[in-house]
């Protein structure tokens, strides 16, 4: 899986060569990192909240698992804002 993201992120780097300045491999692959961090993140707070849901903690299940799916959500809004054209010289 790991491979088939920097697959993805060197045909970024290969798709528009004259947008990307050499020597910025590393801001190229920050979002990447970023984003698949939130996700992982996401999800292992989501396993989390279901087991203390199972465990009869119902409240505190009920606020892992949402608060997984957001961070999840973000972890995927921020790839795609990665993916944009309009980012590749900002912030992310």
């Amino acid at each position: 899986m790991l491979l088939a993201f920097a697959a993805l992120a060197g045909a970024a780097l290969a798709a528009a060569p004259d947008t990307i300045r050499i020597g910025t491999t590393a801001s190229a692959l920050r979002p990447l990192g970023v984003a698949l961090l939130g996700l992982l993140g996401g999800f292992g707070l989501c396993l989390y909240g279901w087991e203390q849901f199972a465990r009869r903690h119902r409240l505190l299940g009920a606020a892992l698992v949402l608060g997984g799916c957001l961070i999840g959500s973000g972890g995927l809004c921020w790839l795609r804002l990665a993916e944009s054209h309009l980012s590749w010289g900002g912030w992310l």
